[in-house]
């Protein structure tokens, strides 16, 4: 029995106090700075937020502002959605001319009466003029200018 008892106050000494370093004031003084923290970075997000919405309302008033600009009397008494739909149209309508004419072009680049001609005014051929660089064409455009006038 003296055994266990020796072993039993052993077993007592060794676990008791075990929280003796816990600070309840300490501990809730720690958990009232983490939560103003996390309140304090809630409200910067917040703003942030509120900051990032209102660029773009501004952007978007602005360039709802251009597109009725743009569109004339035709935007009058149309919504944001109807603007971007009249814009969209236009947009596409200036990408089918261009495809067209780019046709055109190609379909008038193709007949030899008119790479004769151009190898007459200009004394390059339709391949020279397509592998032209930049600054040659540039200078090109300022001979033919002299040469022909400017309009």
């Amino acid at each position: 029995m003296h055994r266990h008892s020796a072993l039993i106050l052993v077993a007592l000494l060794a676990t008791t106090n075990v929280h003796a370093d816990y600070d309840a004031a300490l501990e809730a003084q720690e958990q009232a700075a983490r939560q103003a923290e996390e309140a304090k970075q809630a409200a910067a997000d917040r703003q942030a937020q509120q900051m990032r919405a209102a660029a773009e309302a501004k952007a978007h008033a602005e360039l709802m502002a251009s597109y009725r600009k743009s569109l004339g009397a035709t935007a009058a008494g149309k919504s944001d959605a109807e603007l971007m739909q009249l814009m969209q149209q236009r947009q596409q309508s200036a990408m089918d001319d261009a495809s067209k004419a780019a046709a055109q072009a190609a379909a008038a680049m193709a007949d030899p009466r008119n790479a004769a001609a151009l190898q007459a005014v200009t004394g390059k051929t339709m391949e020279q003029m397509q592998n032209m660089s930049d600054a040659d064409a540039e200078a090109l455009a300022r001979e033919m200018e002299k040469k022909y006038g400017g309009q």
